[in-house]
């Protein structure tokens, strides 16, 4: 079991030279610190969060202990990075969702479907969970959780409030409830689907948290694909 990554050498132009990967190994000092965070946000869907040591990282991107530090000093350091890095991803990819419907329906439509039809729903999930957990015991993590949720809670209510708006939504609760009701529904399905529960998965996911909040805005079921 290799313990530490190949060596690091620095070129002219400052880019970073992993030795003895036989793979194309250039990488600039911001493209090696995305590949590595990305390796740390999979060793934690695959290893989990208070498992994943540094020199585990290293061996997974491909890096000695000593050039993995030289970014993130310390493994606190470095989980907090990764979660930024994956809850800006999730931040940026949902504010892109929110952007492919012309309807307010249509927008919901799209954020329950990122958020469920994708590739690696399972994966997704454990690695969400082992991040929540974490955020528990550490300020810093929850600090990104927050900003995380904030991401998810901001294009639901302005796609709701605008059904209201347009009298295309007559909701039964106020709309924060309704946003609080979704993303509650999202969080048991994940949670179901991490801890490998028979029958919960994305599509499953998919359909209940679109028929539940179509109910819960008002929308006629008749309506519900092309309001």
């Amino acid at each position: 079991m290799r313990l530490s990554g190949p060596a690091v050498t620095r070129g002219a132009v400052g880019r970073v030279k992993v030795a003895g990967t036989g793979r194309a190994a250039d990488r600039s000092g911001a493209e090696l610190q995305e590949h590595i965070l990305r390796c740390v946000v999979k060793l934690v869907g695959v290893r989990g969060f208070e498992k994943v040591r540094l020199r585990d990282v290293a061996a997974e991107a491909g890096v000695s202990v000593g050039s993995l530090q030289h970014y993130f000093d310390t493994r606190s350091t470095l989980m907090q990075r990764a979660f930024a890095y994956q809850g800006e991803r999730v931040i940026a990819e949902l504010e892109s969702a929110a952007q492919t419907g012309a309807s307010p329906w249509q927008r919901i439509e799209a954020l329950v479907s990122y958020a469920t039809v994708t590739d690696g729903f399972r994966d997704r999930c454990t690695v969400w969970l082992e991040f929540s957990a974490a955020s528990a015991r550490d300020p810093g993590l929850r600090s990104v959780m927050e900003r995380v949720y904030e991401g998810w809670r901001a294009p639901l209510r302005d796609a709701i409030e605008q059904g209201v708006q347009q009298g295309v939504f007559s909701p039964a609760m106020p709309t924060e409830q309704v946003v609080d009701m979704i993303l509650t529904l999202i969080d048991g399905f994940e949670l179901a689907t991490a801890g490998r529960i028979r029958g919960f998965n994305g599509k499953r996911a998919h359909d209940v948290v679109l028929a539940t909040t179509a109910s819960v805005v008002g929308l006629p079921a008749t309506t519900s694909t092309g309001a």
